[in-house]
């Protein structure tokens, strides 16, 4: 009689750990698939990640939205990226060159025949894609921005999306 309360008793053991690793593997799983859905619903916000994604050349003047930001200062911005980037002078001259075509530097040109907008001439959907735009909600017509991103395109050989680079 012992005997089966012992084994009876060990039954209920291993059934209790058994229920325990259950419901404590089940919590973590729960736990993690929460903790995703936090953050692919709430993004970092903007003063975090300012620094993060967008890096700037230097402390200098803040320019506030819609302001147009002088060709000295992107020049600088594009010399400063082209170093962190570690591109060459040709594409460097190359980057310069299709600036200065497809908006002669102007951060506010609009292209009358398509939706590209800013220094960059992004259009909508494609500056939608960009981190800059989903995390910062920067606009086309930031040109720190707009030439990271244009960074990250050069470096990733996607120069196709501008007609001057060709």
């Amino acid at each position: 009689m012992r005997l089966k309360k012992l084994l009876s008793f060990k039954t209920q053991l291993q059934f209790g750990a058994y229920f325990l690793a259950t419901y404590i593997t089940l919590f973590v799983v729960l736990t993690g698939i929460i903790k995703v859905y936090e953050f692919i619903s709430n993004p970092v916000n903007q003063e975090t990640m300012a620094s993060v994604l967008v890096p700037r050349a230097s402390a200098e003047k803040r320019y506030e939205y819609n302001d147009l930001v002088p060709k000295e200062v992107q020049l600088r911005e594009i010399d400063s990226l082209s170093k962190r980037f570690n591109f060459s002078e040709t594409t460097k001259k190359k980057w310069k060159d299709t600036i200065q075509c497809e908006s002669n530097f102007n951060n506010l040109a609009q292209n009358n025949t398509s939706t590209a907008l800013g220094s960059c001439q992004y259009l909508i959907r494609t500056w939608m894609e960009t981190e800059s735009f989903k995390q910062l909600r920067k606009t086309r017509t930031d040109p720190f921005a707009c030439l990271w991103e244009m960074a990250l395109d050069i470096q990733a050989d996607e120069t196709w999306r501008w007609e001057c680079w060709r």
